[in-house]
This record gives structure tokens, C-alpha cells and sequence, in this order.
């Protein structure tokens, strides 16, 4: 099953500074299904660590179990001047959407631990911050649903 995710998530949720990780894309979690993309959190596991995260990219696609290895950068390093995959070249303008989405990861917290749609509307948001051409979805489509069989992707080895 064709599922999405950018390794930008990272920026909200690891709090070291810049270095590379080994990242495994697991599965799709509690994330909701909105119009056959999977929105919400996956399940990661990042050097040894597992957990929950969100990303910032619509269009990467991955399909689970799929490993590569990463660059994990922090706010701070992406404000710094450090690249990311949307700020190349960094400018005022892409350093703003990074932090408008960075303001979105926070409110995740402000949900109930089971507002999976809460959730997808906050990832979707910051799809819509991140691609302008994305036209949201909304609650509209069926949670829990799988979306439909898709051609496999070709991973790298660097974040999707």
C-alpha cells in the first residue's frame, strides 16, 4: 500500500541538532484517509527510537517497511540557514512556511489523543503550506478506509 511521508516532521519533533539518522517508515498508525493519501501520524522508528509523526510533503510517497538514512535538522538549523527540502534556496519566504508548519505540529497537542481527524486537518494544512497547488480534502473522506493499490516507489537514500 502506497503511503506518504517527508522527513521534515522532524523539525517539530527531535530537538538535537543536525545529524544523519536511520529512519524505518513502519506504517500508517491512526493517520485518516483522505482521498486515498493517509493523513495523520505514521509510526517511525528513527535510529532506535519508535514513535509518531507527521509529514510535510503530499507528494513523497513511500511504502512500509522502507529505511533510508536522513539528515535531521532542528528549527533553529532550518532558520540558520541550514537546507531543508522546501527552503532551497533558503529565503524569507520558505523559512515562513516552515515556521507557519512548525506552529501547526504544536497544536497537535491542543487535540484529544484520539482526534485522528483533528490530526489529518492539521497534516493537511501543512501539505497546503508546503504545496499551495494541494486542494484540501477535508473530513469529507472515509476514516479508516485503505486507499487504493498504487505502483510501487523507488526509495533513496536520502529523505523522500
Amino acid at each position: 500500500m502506497l503511503r506518504r511521508f517527508a522527513l521534515a516532521a522532524l523539525l517539530a519533533l527531535v530537538a538535537t541538532g543536525a545529524h544523519a539518522a536511520s529512519v524505518t517508515f513502519n506504517n500508517v498508525a491512526n493517520s485518516v484517509n483522505r482521498g486515498g493519501v493517509h493523513s495523520g501520524f505514521y509510526s517511525l522508528t528513527i535510529d532506535s527510537a519508535m514513535l509518531l509523526a507527521m509529514c510535510d510533503s503530499r507528494y513523497s510517497q513511500v511504502s512500509p517497511p522502507i529505511n533510508w538514512t536522513a539528515d535531521v535538522l532542528t528549527y533553529t538549523d532550518i532558520q540558520s540557514g541550514a537546507v531543508g527540502k522546501f527552503n532551497s534556496p533558503s529565503t524569507a519566504a520558505t523559512l515562513a512556511k516552515y515556521s507557519q508548519a512548525g506552529w501547526l505540529f504544536s497544536q497537535v497537542a491542543t487535540l484529544a489523543p484520539n482526534d485522528y481527524s483533528g490530526q489529518a486537518d492539521i497534516q493537511e494544512a501543512i501539505w497546503k503550506i508546503m504545496t499551495p497547488a494541494y486542494a484540501l480534502i477535508g473530513a469529507s473522506a472515509t476514516p479508516g478506509t485503505s486507499p487504493p493499490p498504487a505502483a510501487p516507489t523507488t526509495a533513496s537514500t536520502g529523505p523522500p
